[in-house]
């Protein structure tokens, strides 16, 4: 379930980016770009996002390499949780004999210690 809300997290990323590009080349309306602008302002991420989209020659190339790299993030990060250290659990009875077992052997332990 969570690596379907990441995916979905992912869309919603490329459609952002998607938006930007259409804000760089001139592709959106005026109360579109004024969004644009606004979210500028109040989120540095974002003007620092434009700024560097517009330095690639062809901005189009971003969404298929940005695609490829939440690709690989995606797919590291499942081999990573597939590996993951799981310890071991045993079943409450056994670790109930095996603390009567010591307790028996303690027991025995002092009585031989009595007849002593």
């Amino acid at each position: 379930m969570k690596e379907i809300n990441e995916a979905q997290e992912h869309q919603g990323e490329g459609k952002i980016a998607l938006k930007l590009l259409d804000y760089i080349n001139g592709n959106l309306s005026r109360k579109e770009q004024w969004e644009i602008e606004e979210m500028m302002n109040t989120d540095s991420a974002i003007s620092d996002a434009i700024e560097g989209l517009k330095q690639f020659e062809y901005p189009a190339e971003i969404i298929t390499i940005q695609q490829q790299l939440n690709k690989r993030i995606l797919s590291k990060t499942l081999k990573n949780k597939r590996y993951k250290f799981k310890p071991i659990q045993f079943p409450l009875w056994i670790i109930l004999v095996v603390i009567a077992l010591m307790l028996i052997g303690l027991a025995g332990m002092g009585i031989i210690q009595l007849l002593k």
